[in-house]
């Protein structure tokens, strides 16, 4: 009897890729998996032991431009109307391609990164079951809770807070559904019809299961859609080519990190690191552009800027991280029990940043400005401390990679 087959599909981007490999990875010794991305993905697919599929043969610039541009996007409308708009170019091209590949040989089961609207509309059209990998929790709309996108919201209780998490949520709805009479025409092209479903939920996600790469005790309380299923981080990084960063014995470490996008703002950064770096003479500050290639070490005393550090290796070995806010690296630092200092630019930084400081698992920083006294703060407070080791242990006992194959069992059962 022939396995059932499993095609995964990201972007070639760290923060929706790594996952996806991981859980191709736990996936691979019960069915057939292949991993559907570009090919700056394809290097990366074959590290992790997986077969790849390669598509958008000349997206990977266009995809770069969309996803990180010389300039936060924010919630500026010339700049969301240009990014959208290049973006449904792309989601109009990978579904055509997604045709040509699905028509005559289709899968038992995709499990698509929520970024990629096409392949809902294409698994839908060909009648193929699909399910949605979610790495950003918060960005899931729900009938309660703050909502995402409105700067990091916190909980408010009281009848105050539920008008104001309504008023966001009304406010975040009609933002959408604009965009999809703004867009109509051109949504239809490509096959999504509305943004929102006739029962209320959002288009792009899976009717059957969203599986959300998060833990319940960082999330904001609030009613889920039925077809989310909680299944934990999916941490993993593919074999790297860049070395160990330098670290120096008997030193305390700091990590400063802003993942592999907001290149538009690393320079700036990296120049205040380097000062504050010089005012704190005893402690090592490693800062990292992002780039997964050979090695690159520039020194300056206690300073050092790094091309790459892998979380999965070195991550342990830093006392402090400070980073964006991104999902990738926030988990990272939970799961190996790590303080941090969050500097929220874009996206959804800003309501992850909102939770790991409502956890008291991070320090949050509005400027720049504020970095050196976070830091000195942040490794001083042993409270924040125990926390973070507190979720350490949550993180290590939740079986991500057992929920995810349960998951999967029961859907071909």
């Amino acid at each position: 009897m022939s396995r059932r087959r499993i095609d995964l599909l990201a972007p070639p981007f760290s923060g929706h890729l790594h996952p996806i490999l991981a859980m191709g990875r736990a996936l691979a010794s019960d069915y057939d998996v292949r991993v559907v991305s570009t090919p700056a993905a394809q290097g990366r697919i074959v590290a992790a032991g997986l077969e790849g599929v390669p598509v958008l043969a000349d997206g990977d610039v266009a995809l770069r431009d969309v996803v990180s541009p010389p300039y936060a996007v924010g919630s500026n409308p010339l700049r969301l109307h240009r990014q959208f708009s290049s973006a449904l170019q792309l989601v109009q091209t990978l579904r055509d391609e997604l045709f040509g590949l699905y028509r005559h040989d289709r899968p038992d089961l995709l499990i698509a990164d929520f970024t990629l609207a096409s392949v809902g509309l294409v698994a839908d059209e060909l009648g193929m079951a699909w399910w949605t990998s979610l790495p950003s929790p918060c960005v899931l709309e729900s009938r309660d809770g703050p909502p995402a996108y409105m700067g990091g919201w916190l909980p408010k209780n009281g009848l105050a807070g539920k008008a104001r998490d309504a008023a966001g949520r009304f406010c975040v709805r009609t933002f959408k559904s604009a965009v999809g009479l703004l867009y109509a025409d051109t949504m239809r092209r490509v096959g999504l019809v509305s943004v929102y479903r006739a029962d209320g939920t959002e288009a792009i996600y899976s009717r059957e299961r969203i599986l959300v790469l998060g833990m319940p005790e960082l999330e904001f309380a609030r009613s889920w859609p039925t077809a989310t299923t909680m299944i934990g981080p999916m941490l993993y990084t593919p074999p790297p080519i860049a070395s160990a960063p330098p670290f120096r014995p008997g030193k305390r470490h700091v990590l400063v990190t802003m993942g592999t996008h907001l290149n538009w703002c690393k320079g700036q950064i990296a120049a205040e690191v380097q000062r504050v770096a010089a005012a704190m003479p005893l402690i090592e500050i490693h800062f990292s552009d992002g780039r997964d290639a050979v090695q690159n070490v520039e020194r300056d005393g206690n300073f050092t800027r790094l091309s790459f550090v892998d979380y999965d290796q070195f991550l342990c070995r830093y006392d402090l991280v400070v980073h964006h806010g991104g999902s990738g690296v926030l988990y990272y630092c939970l799961r190996e029990g790590k303080r941090a200092v969050v500097y929220p630019v874009d996206y959804d930084q800003f309501d992850n940043a909102a939770r790991l400081t409502f956890a008291g698992v991070a320090c949050r920083i509005y400027r720049l400005d504020q970095l050196g006294a976070a830091i000195r703060q942040t490794l001083a407070d042993e409270g924040m401390a125990a926390r973070c080791t507190s979720f350490s242990t949550l993180l290590k006992t939740r079986d991500s990679k057992r929920i995810l194959q349960s998951q999967v069992a029961m859907h071909f059962s």
